[in-house]
């Protein structure tokens, strides 16, 4: 079981995976989780927890790169003094340099990442962190030209290498490293990949409840949270 105390905040980060069509509101309790991974993860660790009532907030923006988090990161994360800072990122930046050929590469993703890590612990030097794998599948529908393949395969190229570099950082940051990729590709390689992921980058309900089961099994096993 993982125990969040009542001084505790939660804070889950990332693009729109994480965002899962949250709402942007300070009175609407139905929505501000979304209806993805964060909202599965936060339901059970705030009823294991209740007594404590520690404080769960998700503040994924679609869209967003690293460069993009960096953007809004005093806002976003640093001013809301998170104890537990959950954070996936890394398909947009990989999707960028597939569209344009110009924007972040994988070594911009690992210095950026880093750089925002090494703030993050500068101004909050007890975080305790937990990172995830960015991931990418081709669409289920298949693609239309050999141009469209080859975009994929560039942009399924460089989110294996970010993947990588997820998991290094989050061993030379002392963070709880989470499986996504590995774990979503054992699903959808013996069901139809659109049960799992519906456009290749976004999980479908059953695709958030994967998600959302390892998070917990691999950061309750870490005695991150004990």
């Amino acid at each position: 079981m993982i125990h969040l105390s009542k001084n505790d905040i939660l804070l889950f980060q990332g693009d729109s995976i994480t965002h899962g069509g949250r709402v942007y509101s300070d009175w609407d309790m139905n929505h501000i989780m979304g209806h993805g991974y964060p909202s599965i993860v936060a339901g059970k660790l705030a009823l294991e927890n209740i007594e404590n009532a520690p404080e769960i907030i998700n503040r994924g923006v679609s869209g967003d790169t690293v460069g993009k988090l960096i953007a809004r990161w005093n806002e976003d994360t640093l001013a809301l003094k998170p104890t537990i800072l959950s954070l996936l990122i890394g398909t947009n930046d990989c999707g960028e340099y597939e569209r344009t050929g110009v924007g972040p590469t994988p070594e911009i993703y690992d210095r950026e990442l880093r750089f925002l890590l090494n703030y993050t612990k500068e101004v909050l030097p007890d975080i305790k962190l937990i990172i995830g794998e960015p991931f990418y599948f081709a669409k289920p529908s298949g693609f239309e030209n050999e141009e469209e393949a080859e975009k994929f395969r560039t942009r399924e190229k460089n989110t294996f290498e970010c993947a990588g570099l997820a998991r290094k950082i989050a061993e030379d940051f002392g963070a709880v490293f989470v499986p996504y990729y590995e774990t979503l590709k054992k699903y959808v390689d013996i069901c139809p990949k659109g049960h799992i992921i519906w456009d290749g980058i976004h999980p479908t309900f059953i695709g958030h409840e994967i998600m959302a089961r390892l998070w917990y099994e691999t950061v309750d096993k870490s005695g991150l949270l004990k």
